[in-house]
């Protein structure tokens, strides 16, 4: 610790900030293990922070076993960082490549029922026939294969058969979905299932 004050008081650290280090254990060994900003309480100038630190390295650089373990625990926190990076990037790259590979969608089919009195359309409810339904469907089908989908879905019906009704496929926003735009079309358009 005696070389540290010397150098401490070389720096001009007030002697007030070096009798604190003393009395709290604080090292060289400790200054090597200390952070940025848990050492600014006792070096409030960063210059003197960046030159102890200097100068702790160098002098357990000497050491031999001490500054061996500590180069290797550097390196070791050092390849963690790299590889938590790498990772992180090449997951994201793997499942968003993933995702595009795939040839199937799930998509999630209503019904939607016109009601003549409310002038509007509302949802079949689940114990009438209706509700929602999650269907795993080619990713090249298109609006004509959905429909067929939907009447294997919802009929027979206890509000009919389907010569009863006419029939159209419209997306979330209740907007007609066009002939030929297949479900990755609206996939990528929508974001949603």
């Amino acid at each position: 610790m005696d070389d540290l004050v010397e150098f401490l008081r070389q720096r001009q650290v007030p002697e007030d900030m070096i009798d604190i280090m003393e009395r709290e254990k604080i090292d060289r060994s400790a200054i090597l293990l200390m952070t940025d900003q848990q050492l600014k309480p006792y070096l409030p100038s960063y210059g003197d922070r960046l030159a102890v630190v200097s100068f702790c390295r160098r002098c357990e650089g000497g050491s031999g076993r001490k500054a061996r373990l500590f180069d290797r625990l550097r390196s070791k926190l050092q390849r963690r960082t790299e590889r938590g990076d790498e990772e992180e990037t090449s997951s994201g790259q793997n499942s968003a490549s993933k995702n595009a590979l795939k040839t199937m969608r799930k998509v999630e089919i209503g019904w939607m029922n016109f009601d003549k009195k409310m002038d509007c359309f509302k949802q079949v409810r689940t114990k009438r026939g209706g509700g929602t339904r999650k269907v795993t469907v080619s990713k090249d089908a298109e609006r004509e294969d959905l429909i067929k989908e939907a009447i294997k879905l919802y009929f027979p019906s206890i509000l009919g058969p389907i010569t009863c009704f006419d029939v159209d496929l419209k997306d979330y926003q209740q907007i007609a979905v066009n002939e030929g735009v297949t479900v990755g079309q609206l996939y990528s358009d929508t974001k949603l299932s």
